[in-house]
This record gives structure tokens, sequence and C-alpha cells, in this order.
């Protein structure tokens, strides 16, 4: 006997794992029964062992009880339960009864906060362009946001998971980064940092190669061949030649 005991225990609370609900702190709960195989006659639903709601048959109106009474709602004829304005007390087991019989499937329910915007801080503080190494942390209170994850970008690039902290080198393809973003993401919500500018890039210049003849030219500008541009000083009409790469 408690072998068999135990085994319903395990399978019932495998059930109620299977239907592991998550909500956002200040959204909206819906919870729906199993299929039904008839119609509705009676409906009662509890959050914690305690009533709920109920209604007794489709002609009297649903009974809603404290402390959710103003903030709940009951659909008789599919049996949806919905909730609005969630608090962290709506988290919690909940159960259906419909026609006296109950549900062997329950609803654990876990309210959890929107992620924060988060911000990237370069650590050290005194990181600069001259830093063998720094790192970059994405940072935002996830307190009661539940489990959380978090993904980097750097410039255009795509966004690749990785951990809270990413570590950078000042090497040659470091430098050639511009900037870096941080997200970070839950079962309900995802925000993105602001860019933040990499303290070892370097940013890529052009060259010119001006080459002075003085003979005199008409004032103004002429384009020769290829990428060669020829252009005419007009304070003393030089010649030169600019080659840029």
């Amino acid at each position: 006997m408690w072998f068999v005991h135990e085994n319903l225990k395990r399978e019932k609370k495998k059930e109620e794992e299977a239907e592991a609900e998550i909500f956002t702190l200040g959204g909206t709960l819906t919870l729906k029964p199993a299929a039904l195989t008839s119609s509705i006659s009676s409906i009662t639903w509890k959050h914690n062992d305690n009533l709920l709601a109920e209604q007794l048959n489709k002609e009297s109106p649903p009974d809603y009880y404290p402390p959710t009474e103003k903030r709940i709602s009951l659909n008789f004829k599919t049996g949806e339960l919905s909730i609005i304005k969630l608090t962290e007390k709506d988290a919690g087991k909940y159960n259906v009864e419909i026609n006296t019989v109950i549900q062997n499937v329950g609803y654990q329910v876990k309210i959890i906060k929107r992620v924060p915007v988060p911000t990237v801080v370069v650590q050290p503080l005194a990181c600069s362009e001259t830093s063998p190494n720094c790192s970059l942390d994405c940072q935002g209170d996830v307190t009661g946001a539940g489990t959380v994850r978090y993904f980097w970008k750097e410039d255009d690039g795509d966004w690749k998971e990785s951990a809270k902290k990413k570590e950078i080198k000042n090497d040659v393809d470091m430098q050639t980064i511009k900037e870096f973003f941080c997200k970070v993401k839950n079962s309900v919500s995802d925000e993105e940092s602001l860019a933040t500018k990499n303290p070892f890039y370097k940013e890529t210049r052009s060259w010119c190669l001006l080459l002075v003849c003085f003979q005199p030219f008409p004032m103004g500008w002429t384009f020769g061949e290829k990428s060669k541009k020829k252009m005419f000083i007009l304070t003393n009409q030089e010649h030169v030649d600019m080659i840029c790469f």
C-alpha cells in the first residue's frame, strides 16, 4: 500500500509540474480546464485550497471570494478563470471542480517581474585604450524576474547568448568593433541596452598623397582618369594631383 501511495504522489506531482504556468506581475492570468466531455452544470475554482470562484448553475451569478473578488472573472460556458492586475500573492496552486468532480490536473502558477532595461558597464573604471584587457557587465536589477538569460551583440552583428559578464582583449580584431549591446530575457519579457562604446576601438583613416606641379592651368575643378582627381589651386594657379587610398 505504501508503494502504491508513493507512486500516486509522484504521478500527481508530474501532472502538476507539466501544467506549470508563468505570468507577469501586474498582468492577467487565464486558466482553462482540461477538455470537457459534457457541458458544465457547476464549477468551483480554488487557490491554495481556498475558495476563489464558483457558480452552481448557469442561471445563478458566480460568487467571487476575497482577496481577489474585484479582480476575478469566470466564464461558465468554457470554465475559464481570469485574474487581472496580478500580485505576488496570486502565485500558488489552482484546482478546479466541474460538475462536482475535481479535475486531476492542477495548475502551479508563478508570478514574475518583467526584466529591466539593462546597462553595459565597462570594468574596471580605469579601463582605457591602453589596457591589455577589460570586461563588460550587463547590469540591471532582475530580482523577482525568475530565470534570466543574457545575450551580447557587436555592432550590427547577431545576438549571441552568453554570460552576464563579457571579457574583451585588446587585440587587432577587438579594435575593429565600435559598439557593444547586451540583452536580458526571461520567460515573459526581454529588454536591450543602449550602445556602449568599445574602449579598444581604433578608427581606420584614409590617407591622401598630393602631387604638386608648378605649371599654370585654368582656375577650377576637373576630373582625370580612373580615381585620380586633378585640382587647381585658386590662389596661385598651381596644378595639384590628389591620390587617395
